[in-house]
């Protein structure tokens, strides 16, 4: 399912989340990575491509 964005894109958990996350695109590039200690994270796309992303939990656990 899309959700389309192109300002700001909020993410928010149930739990408090501990780790890191990582945006790629299509091809793999990360384009950015956030270390976390809460349950939402908020981050600018107002200069990304049109295009389809993928959000990574990379490693972590809830708090």
């Amino acid at each position: 399912m899309a959700n389309p964005a192109n300002d700001m894109v909020n993410l928010n958990a149930t739990n408090e989340w501990h780790g890191q996350i990582e945006i790629a695109d299509m091809t793999g590039h990360l384009l950015q990575s956030f270390n976390l200690n809460q349950n939402q994270l908020t981050f600018s796309v107002a200069t990304w491509s049109e295009g389809v992303y993928f959000i990574h939990q990379v490693q972590g656990q809830k708090g």
